[in-house]
């Protein structure tokens, strides 16, 4: 028997590598989801930025206007609750193990904290001038607050509900976001079109990054630690990775909220001028779908347990339900 070079041998072990790879990659192609409206229902008035309670089948959502915040049964889309929070009352985030929810009012410069069952307010918490995105620090407790008119981020102590630090950011923070295992802290400047990384534990913006126009909303992969970043006024999303932006994502007209799926990698984003949500790749950075909504859609939930999607549709006063196609 002629036994094999070692050139030959190296040959067939990339070409059998090679197969696999391409194999694998085509795999995960036909395992992303695709997705499609499967309910729809009102929310009177301008809901602006949803978020969900998976665990007890509860959805908030936000009224600029109205500043109130709406408690839905999400499941059904049966209106529970409103309850008013203040003046702008702008982004919400759910806190799922304490069954609580975190709304910022812009106009009144506060911080609200809702019952989960019940939608009542049980403290209102000062922070800095117009206040708009949050992040929370489950692990430590904390909360972090951006200050749109203040350009500075509150960090709130939620055990003892009181702001206890306040870093300094770029011009206009819009969005925040944590890379917990960095221990870095990431703004959307909208005033001077970049990014603020920050280290948390001296306070100090270690790098700004330059996208251009006007950064929204931002999220951060906590996985490969890329950051994604909504444009509002380039229609992209900005893929940042280290301190470069690597791609732009065309998502459609005026992009602002995002959010990201561990689960399923994939991204979505409200393009509110578009009246769609995009459904974009984590892995290659590049439109996977598009999905007409309502009129002007700011933001979205995900509940990424059971993979739906909740949309705000401001223009239209409704809320969007996206589910996958089996």
């Amino acid at each position: 028997m002629r036994l094999s070079s070692p050139q030959q041998l190296l040959r067939a072990t990339f070409c059998v590598t090679a197969l696999y790879l391409a194999a694998t990659t085509t795999s995960l192609a036909h395992e992303l989801p695709t997705y499609e409206v499967s309910n729809t229902f009102s929310a009177d008035g301008k809901p602006h930025f949803p978020a969900i309670n998976s665990m007890t089948d509860r959805l908030f959502a936000s009224d600029v206007g109205a500043g109130t915040v709406t408690l839905f049964e999400a499941s059904t889309g049966m209106k529970l609750a409103e309850t008013p929070t203040g003046g702008g009352a702008h982004t919400v985030m759910v806190d799922q193990r304490n069954n609580v929810a975190y709304v910022t009012n812009r106009g009144a410069n506060t911080l609200s904290i809702l019952d989960g069952n019940t939608n009542v307010k049980l403290v209102d918490i000062p922070v800095g001038t117009a206040p708009h995105g949050i992040d929370i620090d489950k692990k430590r407790g904390l909360l972090y607050v951006s200050n749109t008119g203040s350009n500075d981020v509150s960090v709130v102590d939620l055990a003892t509900r009181t702001v206890t630090r306040t870093i300094a950011t770029g011009a206009g923070p819009w969005g925040v976001a944590l890379d917990r295992k960095r221990r870095w802290l990431y703004t959307s400047n909208t005033e001077e079109g970049t990014v603020s990384r920050i280290d948390l534990n001296t306070g100090a913006t270690l790098a700004k990054i330059t996208v251009g126009g006007r950064p929204w909303n931002v999220k951060v992969d906590q996985r490969t630690h890329r950051v994604y970043v909504s444009n509002e006024t380039l229609g992209v999303v900005s893929v940042i990775r280290g301190d470069a932006v690597i791609a732009s994502i065309p998502v459609g007209l005026a992009p602002h909220g995002i959010m990201l799926s561990r689960k399923q990698r994939v991204g979505f984003a409200a393009a509110t001028g578009s009246n769609q949500v995009t459904v974009f790749d984590l892995r290659t950075n590049t439109v996977l779908q598009q999905v007409p909504v309502g009129i002007a859609p700011t933001a979205v939930a995900l509940d990424d347990k059971e993979n739906v999607v909740y949309v705000a549709n401001q223009g239209g006063g409704t809320i969007s339900v996206l589910t996958e196609i089996e």
